[in-house]
């Protein structure tokens, strides 16, 4: 499980200590839902545990998501549960509830 980071600035993230396998750089649209509302924002870097969304929403640290995106190999998009980890200028971290598999 991703450990959850306070950090609000992407040079106070210490990526050594809360990260963990290889980011995948991309540009997926994403679909996530807070509350019954739906947001779509683009995925900019992925990897089993989590991803980072593009976005200017500013989610709280602990926020639940729902989210569904395409990766290339993929034949159905995928569903993921996820949490909010993290709060950047650029977007927000979000850590996933049950690991996707990523090539």
């Amino acid at each position: 499980m991703v450990g959850l980071a306070t950090a609000s600035s992407d040079a106070q993230w210490n990526r050594s200590e809360r990260r963990r396998g290889s980011r995948r750089r991309c540009f997926i649209p994403v679909d996530y839902v807070i509350n019954d509302r739906v947001y779509r924002d683009f995925i900019d870097n992925l990897s089993q545990q989590g991803a980072f969304i593009r976005t200017r929403e500013r989610l709280a640290v602990g926020t639940e998501i729902c989210m569904t995106f395409s990766w290339i190999d993929a034949l159905t998009p995928i569903k993921s549960k996820g949490i909010v980890v993290r709060n950047a200028n650029s977007g927000m971290g979000v850590a996933f509830e049950t690991p996707i598999f990523v090539q």
